[in-house]
């Protein structure tokens, strides 16, 4: 066979290797965008409504503080020389 046959078969070859990874890669990039499209609903759906949660939250623990700390001055110093 001439040289040509066989570049012809080893092109084909590689075309078709080419175009079914090119597929498989198609394949994993849409089932990764239906993940991110879920995950960024469920971001989006606790972001919105992240005020609603925190009013929940005091409102349950009023004494609660979600953002920061009380500084609460320490009676008793003598324990921090001893």
């Amino acid at each position: 066979m001439c040289p040509f046959v066989y570049s012809h078969y080893v092109k084909k070859f590689i075309d078709d290797i080419l175009f079914s990874e090119i597929c498989r890669l198609l394949a994993k990039m849409f089932i990764y965008s239906q993940k991110l499209r879920f995950y960024s609903q469920i971001f989006y759906y606790l972001f919105a409504n992240w005020k609603k949660y925190i009013d929940n939250c005091q409102f349950l623990f009023p004494d609660l503080h979600l953002f920061h700390r009380k500084k609460v001055p320490i009676k008793n110093q003598d324990f921090l020389f001893t």
